[in-house]
């Protein structure tokens, strides 16, 4: 039984009163969050509205700990062993900006995966860095023969979407790490869909950086995000500069960790929530993702089934994350997508997916896939019940 935080003692089942609505767009953003997450970041902004490294209180001191806490659990699922070396912004989207603008600039070259979203692509392209995709398969998986010859004297480093935001698909990180070692490159890794679905091992794997978001698989609030970095290998320039709490006296960022990669005040009530959130995700982890993976199977097993329906990528539960793009070629999928949801109450996406590169990848752009991500939070009952109202519709 899934165990949750000592607020509420949640069971298999959501533990919200939630609306009629079927929720499948969990790679979008969670919902249900962990349970009690609401009132735990209620109860701080009402009664604990302190900032960290601002002020003489216990009551800051307390947020203090609760930040540290974080890092400590961030590090435990990630696998990590410097808790310093955690720093938080406001998305992966930020950290994302700030790694490869603080590492990167024109004239250097990048690999890359074919199914890259456009926090990715859009910053390799606004800083005009040059940048070669590793070609992949129909499914979407990288070929690893064919990217040793991407390789170029001015590149620095390898940059791999650990799991597709649009079709699931989860690329080799062993393979990625052989490449980065073999050539002295920096591995990062955009573990957006990835972390709690896959075991993502920062020491095992040799990952230089790490970026995370904390309000899809974490659970926790929006607004929540970081990245993990190994500060012996990778050192960023300066891309946000403020005030830090520490090292006042000085016109420059302090030097040290986390402080030289956290300016400004922190969104300190989205991280005691993504904290307390993460107390539930790691106390439930295994569950999680053998829930996630029961309806992934039942979605790819009862989609196969209607005529008419093509799922775009892996065509079976293994080695993909719970995201699922479909298409329809006699339809219009945003016509699918708003009957639906006006009709059946089944929450959806449609569209780009914020990754026209994977689409034109895997050959669904510019029309785009209807793309349905449950989590395990979602029951047999409601896939079965999205799986008959795409079968009306189709």
């Amino acid at each position: 039984m899934l165990k949750g935080p000592a607020l509420l003692v949640n069971s298999l089942h959501c533990p919200y009163n939630r609306c009629m609505a079927i929720y499948l767009d969990n790679a979008s953003t969670s919902f249900p969050k962990a349970p009690g997450l609401g009132h735990v970041v209620g109860q701080f902004i009402d009664t604990n509205s302190r900032s960290l490294s601002r002020g003489l209180s216990s009551m800051a001191d307390d947020n203090e700990q609760a930040i540290f806490s974080l890092r400590q659990k961030l590090c435990r699922l990630f696998d990590w062993n410097s808790i310093d070396q955690v720093c938080f912004t406001g998305s992966i989207t930020e950290s994302l900006a700030m790694v490869i603008g603080g590492l990167l600039g024109p004239g250097d070259h990048v690999i890359i995966s074919s199914l890259e979203h456009n926090a990715v692509m859009r910053n390799l392209c606004e800083r005009h860095i040059q940048y070669s995709m590793i070609p992949c398969d129909e499914q979407g998986y990288c070929l690893w023969p064919m990217a040793q010859d991407l390789v170029k004297r001015n590149t620095k480093a390898i940059i791999i979407n650990a799991c597709s935001n649009v079709f699931g698909t989860c690329q080799d990180l062993v393979k990625a790490h052989e490449l980065a070692r073999r050539n002295n490159l920096l591995f990062i890794v955009d573990s957006a869909q990835a972390a709690v679905h896959q075991d993502i091992s920062m020491t095992r794997l040799g990952i230089d950086i790490l970026c995370f978001t904390g309000h899809k698989s974490l659970l926790g609030p929006t607004g929540t995000g970081g990245f993990i970095i190994n500060d012996a290998k990778a050192r960023l320039d300066i891309v946000k500069a403020g005030g830090t709490g520490s090292l006042s006296f000085s016109l420059e960022m302090p030097d040290f960790l986390p402080d030289r990669y956290e300016p400004g005040t922190q969104n300190t009530a989205g991280l005691i929530g993504l904290s307390y959130s993460l107390n539930y995700v790691l106390a439930n982890l295994e569950e999680i993702r053998s829930l996630e993976m029961e309806r992934t199977e039942q979605l790819l097993e009862g989609l196969a089934s209607i005529k008419g329906v093509r799922v775009i990528g892996p065509q079976d539960a293994q080695n993909r994350g719970p995201v699922i793009s479909i298409d329809v070629p006699a339809k219009d999928n945003a016509d699918i997508a708003y009957d639906l949801m006006s009709l059946y109450s089944v929450e959806t996406r449609v569209g780009l997916h914020c990754s026209p590169m994977a689409h034109k990848a895997l050959g669904t752009f510019p029309k785009g896939t209807l793309r349905l991500s449950p989590s395990s939070f979602t029951t047999k009952e409601e896939i079965d019940s999205a799986l008959l109202a795409i079968s009306k519709l189709v």
